[in-house]
Protein backbone atom coordinates (compact mmCIF):
# COMPACT_ATOMS: atom_id res chain seq x y z
CA UNK A 1 0.00 0.00 0.00
CA UNK A 2 1.38 3.47 -0.80
CA UNK A 3 2.31 5.68 2.09
CA UNK A 4 2.29 8.96 0.20
CA UNK A 5 -0.31 10.50 -2.02
CA UNK A 6 0.79 10.41 -5.64
CA UNK A 7 0.27 13.50 -7.75
CA UNK A 8 -0.42 13.48 -11.48
CA UNK A 9 0.16 16.78 -13.30
CA UNK A 10 -1.53 17.78 -16.52
CA UNK A 11 -0.31 20.83 -18.37
CA UNK A 12 -3.33 22.78 -19.55
CA UNK A 13 -1.55 25.61 -21.29
CA UNK A 14 -1.90 26.09 -25.00
CA UNK A 15 -1.92 28.58 -27.85
CA UNK A 16 -4.74 30.98 -28.52
CA UNK A 17 -7.02 29.74 -31.31
CA UNK A 18 -8.51 32.05 -33.95
CA UNK A 19 -11.40 34.02 -32.52
CA UNK A 20 -10.36 33.56 -28.87
CA UNK A 21 -9.25 36.33 -26.58
CA UNK A 22 -5.56 36.89 -26.10
CA UNK A 23 -4.14 35.18 -23.02
CA UNK A 24 -4.15 37.11 -19.75
CA UNK A 25 -0.79 38.66 -18.90
CA UNK A 26 1.44 36.82 -16.43
CA UNK A 27 2.50 39.00 -13.50
CA UNK A 28 5.11 38.44 -10.78
CA UNK A 29 3.39 37.32 -7.56
CA UNK A 30 4.34 36.78 -3.93
CA UNK A 31 2.41 34.43 -1.61
CA UNK A 32 3.45 34.83 2.02
CA UNK A 33 3.02 31.59 3.94
CA UNK A 34 1.90 31.02 7.50
CA UNK A 35 4.75 31.61 9.96
CA UNK A 36 4.12 28.11 11.31
CA UNK A 37 4.42 26.48 7.87
CA UNK A 38 6.52 23.31 7.96
CA UNK A 39 8.87 22.19 5.17
CA UNK A 40 6.16 19.68 4.21
CA UNK A 41 3.58 22.50 4.05
CA UNK A 42 5.81 24.39 1.60
CA UNK A 43 6.19 21.40 -0.73
CA UNK A 44 2.47 20.61 -0.51
CA UNK A 45 1.51 24.21 -1.30
CA UNK A 46 3.76 24.16 -4.37
CA UNK A 47 2.06 20.98 -5.54
CA UNK A 48 -1.40 22.43 -4.91
CA UNK A 49 -0.66 25.59 -6.87
CA UNK A 50 0.57 23.49 -9.81
CA UNK A 51 -2.35 21.07 -9.88
CA UNK A 52 -5.26 23.21 -8.69
CA UNK A 53 -4.39 26.75 -9.85
CA UNK A 54 -2.24 25.68 -12.83
CA UNK A 55 0.69 27.85 -11.79
CA UNK A 56 3.54 26.33 -13.82
CA UNK A 57 6.45 27.05 -11.48
CA UNK A 58 7.02 28.36 -7.95
CA UNK A 59 10.15 29.20 -5.97
CA UNK A 60 10.40 29.36 -2.20
CA UNK A 61 12.12 32.48 -0.86
CA UNK A 62 13.32 31.62 2.64
CA UNK A 63 14.05 35.25 3.58
CA UNK A 64 10.46 36.31 2.87
CA UNK A 65 8.88 33.03 3.92
CA UNK A 66 6.99 33.19 0.64
CA UNK A 67 6.45 31.48 -2.69
CA UNK A 68 7.41 33.50 -5.77
CA UNK A 69 5.78 32.82 -9.12
CA UNK A 70 4.17 34.32 -12.20
CA UNK A 71 0.40 34.05 -12.62
CA UNK A 72 -2.62 35.62 -14.29
CA UNK A 73 -5.40 37.30 -12.32
CA UNK A 74 -7.58 34.18 -12.65
CA UNK A 75 -4.77 31.94 -11.44
CA UNK A 76 -4.10 34.27 -8.53
CA UNK A 77 -7.76 34.11 -7.49
CA UNK A 78 -7.44 30.33 -7.30
CA UNK A 79 -4.12 30.60 -5.43
CA UNK A 80 -5.63 32.86 -2.78
CA UNK A 81 -8.63 30.54 -2.39
CA UNK A 82 -6.37 27.52 -1.84
CA UNK A 83 -4.25 29.39 0.70
CA UNK A 84 -7.32 30.56 2.64
CA UNK A 85 -8.85 27.08 2.80
CA UNK A 86 -5.61 25.45 3.94
CA UNK A 87 -5.04 28.06 6.63
CA UNK A 88 -8.57 27.74 8.03
CA UNK A 89 -9.01 23.97 7.69
CA UNK A 90 -5.60 23.32 9.19
CA UNK A 91 -6.77 24.69 12.54
CA UNK A 92 -10.37 23.41 12.39
CA UNK A 93 -11.40 21.16 15.25
CA UNK A 94 -14.44 19.46 13.73
CA UNK A 95 -13.78 16.45 11.46
CA UNK A 96 -14.42 16.75 7.73
CA UNK A 97 -14.78 20.53 7.90
CA UNK A 98 -15.56 22.21 4.59
CA UNK A 99 -15.55 25.77 3.40
CA UNK A 100 -17.24 27.28 0.34
CA UNK A 101 -16.46 25.46 -2.93
CA UNK A 102 -14.74 27.17 -5.82
CA UNK A 103 -15.09 26.82 -9.59
CA UNK A 104 -12.33 27.00 -12.18
CA UNK A 105 -12.28 26.75 -15.97
CA UNK A 106 -10.91 23.40 -17.17
CA UNK A 107 -10.17 21.99 -20.59
CA UNK A 108 -13.57 20.25 -20.75
CA UNK A 109 -15.61 22.96 -19.06
CA UNK A 110 -16.03 24.33 -15.57
CA UNK A 111 -14.63 22.17 -12.78
CA UNK A 112 -15.38 22.26 -9.08
CA UNK A 113 -12.68 22.71 -6.46
CA UNK A 114 -13.25 21.74 -2.86
CA UNK A 115 -11.17 21.65 0.29
CA UNK A 116 -11.78 18.94 2.88
CA UNK A 117 -10.04 18.99 6.23
CA UNK A 118 -10.11 16.56 9.14
CA UNK A 119 -9.87 18.45 12.40
CA UNK A 120 -8.78 17.03 15.71
CA UNK A 121 -6.25 14.23 16.19
CA UNK A 122 -5.74 11.94 13.20
CA UNK A 123 -2.78 9.74 12.46
CA UNK A 124 -1.01 10.70 9.24
CA UNK A 125 -1.28 7.17 7.86
CA UNK A 126 -5.06 7.32 8.29
CA UNK A 127 -5.26 10.58 6.36
CA UNK A 128 -3.06 9.20 3.56
CA UNK A 129 -5.28 6.11 3.25
CA UNK A 130 -8.46 8.22 3.05
CA UNK A 131 -6.90 10.52 0.46
CA UNK A 132 -5.90 7.50 -1.65
CA UNK A 133 -9.40 6.03 -1.40
CA UNK A 134 -10.94 9.33 -2.52
CA UNK A 135 -8.55 9.59 -5.48
CA UNK A 136 -9.10 5.97 -6.57
CA UNK A 137 -12.87 5.66 -6.17
CA UNK A 138 -14.12 9.18 -6.93
CA UNK A 139 -11.75 9.61 -9.89
CA UNK A 140 -11.19 13.32 -9.33
CA UNK A 141 -9.06 15.18 -11.87
CA UNK A 142 -6.50 16.40 -9.33
CA UNK A 143 -5.91 15.82 -5.63
CA UNK A 144 -3.38 17.78 -3.58
CA UNK A 145 -2.78 16.79 0.03
CA UNK A 146 -1.38 18.78 2.94
CA UNK A 147 0.03 16.03 5.13
CA UNK A 148 0.86 18.15 8.16
CA UNK A 149 -2.64 19.66 8.19
CA UNK A 150 -4.81 16.65 7.33
CA UNK A 151 -6.32 18.63 4.49
CA UNK A 152 -6.92 17.78 0.83
CA UNK A 153 -7.79 20.03 -2.11
CA UNK A 154 -9.78 18.33 -4.88
CA UNK A 155 -10.52 19.44 -8.43
CA UNK A 156 -12.75 17.77 -11.00
CA UNK A 157 -16.28 17.48 -12.40
CA UNK A 158 -18.95 18.47 -9.90
CA UNK A 159 -20.30 14.90 -9.63
CA UNK A 160 -16.83 13.53 -8.85
CA UNK A 161 -16.26 16.17 -6.19
CA UNK A 162 -19.61 15.41 -4.53
CA UNK A 163 -18.72 11.71 -4.50
CA UNK A 164 -15.28 12.52 -3.07
CA UNK A 165 -16.87 14.58 -0.31
CA UNK A 166 -19.18 11.69 0.60
CA UNK A 167 -16.31 9.19 0.53
CA UNK A 168 -14.12 11.32 2.78
CA UNK A 169 -16.87 11.41 5.39
CA UNK A 170 -17.66 7.70 5.13
CA UNK A 171 -14.03 6.58 5.25
CA UNK A 172 -13.40 8.71 8.31
CA UNK A 173 -16.25 7.10 10.22
CA UNK A 174 -16.61 3.32 9.77
CA UNK A 175 -14.36 2.28 12.64
CA UNK A 176 -16.72 4.01 15.06
CA UNK A 177 -19.94 2.92 13.35
CA UNK A 178 -19.40 -0.81 13.59
CA UNK A 179 -20.14 -3.29 10.79
CA UNK A 180 -22.31 -1.94 8.02
CA UNK A 181 -22.50 -0.82 4.42
CA UNK A 182 -22.98 2.68 3.04
CA UNK A 183 -23.76 3.28 -0.64
CA UNK A 184 -24.10 6.14 -3.11
CA UNK A 185 -25.03 6.07 -6.79
CA UNK A 186 -22.51 7.57 -9.22
CA UNK A 187 -24.51 10.02 -11.35
CA UNK A 188 -24.86 9.18 -15.03
CA UNK A 189 -22.64 6.11 -14.96
CA UNK A 190 -24.80 3.13 -14.01
CA UNK A 191 -22.31 2.52 -11.20
CA UNK A 192 -22.34 2.95 -7.47
CA UNK A 193 -19.76 3.46 -4.75
CA UNK A 194 -19.89 1.56 -1.50
CA UNK A 195 -18.01 1.76 1.75
CA UNK A 196 -18.01 -1.43 3.79
CA UNK A 197 -17.28 -1.01 7.49
CA UNK A 198 -15.47 -4.18 8.56
CA UNK A 199 -15.72 -6.17 11.75
CA UNK A 200 -12.07 -6.71 12.55
CA UNK A 201 -10.11 -7.29 15.69
CA UNK A 202 -6.70 -5.99 16.69
CA UNK A 203 -4.27 -6.38 15.10
CA UNK A 204 -5.99 -6.08 11.72
CA UNK A 205 -5.62 -9.24 9.65
CA UNK A 206 -7.01 -10.44 6.34
CA UNK A 207 -7.24 -7.19 4.40
CA UNK A 208 -4.13 -7.86 2.35
CA UNK A 209 -5.50 -11.17 1.05
CA UNK A 210 -8.82 -9.51 0.29
CA UNK A 211 -7.16 -6.77 -1.74
CA UNK A 212 -5.09 -9.18 -3.83
CA UNK A 213 -8.08 -11.44 -4.54
CA UNK A 214 -10.33 -8.54 -5.50
CA UNK A 215 -7.78 -7.05 -7.88
CA UNK A 216 -7.21 -10.45 -9.46
CA UNK A 217 -10.98 -10.61 -10.10
CA UNK A 218 -10.87 -7.32 -12.01
CA UNK A 219 -12.20 -5.10 -9.25
CA UNK A 220 -9.61 -2.34 -9.62
CA UNK A 221 -11.34 0.78 -8.27
CA UNK A 222 -11.04 -0.33 -4.69
CA UNK A 223 -9.13 0.91 -1.68
CA UNK A 224 -8.57 -0.36 1.83
CA UNK A 225 -8.19 1.83 4.87
CA UNK A 226 -6.52 -0.19 7.59
CA UNK A 227 -6.90 2.51 10.24
CA UNK A 228 -10.59 3.08 9.51
CA UNK A 229 -11.19 -0.65 8.99
CA UNK A 230 -13.10 0.08 5.81
CA UNK A 231 -13.18 -0.83 2.14
CA UNK A 232 -14.27 1.64 -0.56
CA UNK A 233 -15.18 0.28 -3.98
CA UNK A 234 -16.76 1.58 -7.17
CA UNK A 235 -18.25 -0.45 -10.00
CA UNK A 236 -21.32 -1.91 -11.61
CA UNK A 237 -23.83 -4.07 -9.78
CA UNK A 238 -21.89 -7.29 -10.47
CA UNK A 239 -18.61 -5.84 -9.20
CA UNK A 240 -20.21 -4.49 -6.04
CA UNK A 241 -21.91 -7.84 -5.40
CA UNK A 242 -18.63 -9.70 -5.99
CA UNK A 243 -16.88 -7.43 -3.49
CA UNK A 244 -19.50 -8.08 -0.83
CA UNK A 245 -19.40 -11.83 -1.50
CA UNK A 246 -15.62 -11.86 -1.09
CA UNK A 247 -15.84 -9.90 2.15
CA UNK A 248 -18.28 -12.43 3.53
CA UNK A 249 -16.25 -15.43 2.33
CA UNK A 250 -13.18 -14.09 4.11
CA UNK A 251 -15.32 -13.35 7.19
CA UNK A 252 -14.30 -9.70 7.22
CA UNK A 253 -17.86 -8.43 7.56
CA UNK A 254 -20.74 -9.51 9.75
CA UNK A 255 -24.15 -8.00 10.40
CA UNK A 256 -25.45 -7.33 13.88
Amino acid sequence: MPTRAVFAMAVLLGGVAFGQRAAEPMVDRVLVLDAAATPQDIVDMQHALSFIAEVPQTTFDRAQGALLFRATEKQMTAVEWVKRQVDELGIAQAPASRLAPFEIAGRNGTEAVRAIGFGGPMQKTNFIEIAAAVRTVAEVTYEATFLDRNTMILRGPADSIELADWLATEMNGPAGKGPGVHERAVAGSGESARVFALNLGEPVRGLGDFYKTARAAGIDRLWLCYRSKAVAVRGNADQIAATERLIRELKLYSER
